[in-house]
């Protein structure tokens, strides 16, 4: 599942997670959800593929998993835990 961390005041992004794992960003104005790190591979994304979403490597895409936008990561919960509150 997609989570969002908290977001932090003068950022205009909050990071992005799959199952408890930082793997990018969603932005805060539109929502444009960016692959850092492919959850599959646990490779880099390439430079260029980071926007789109798309892991250039393995395939893998954010946009073929559905956002909760309820649920927050907790980044003090323990690995793979997602806060509800």
């Amino acid at each position: 599942m997609l989570s969002v961390g908290p977001h932090k005041p003068g950022c205009d992004h909050v990071d992005l997670f799959f199952d408890g794992a930082w793997i990018g960003y969603r932005g805060n104005k539109g929502g444009a959800l960016g692959l850092q790190k492919c959850p599959v591979c646990r490779v880099g994304n390439y430079a260029l593929s980071v926007s789109t979403g798309t892991c250039y490597q393995c395939g893998w895409s954010v946009h073929d998993h559905e956002l909760d936008g309820a649920v927050e990561h907790d980044p003090h919960a323990g690995a793979n835990q997602i806060s509800t509150d």
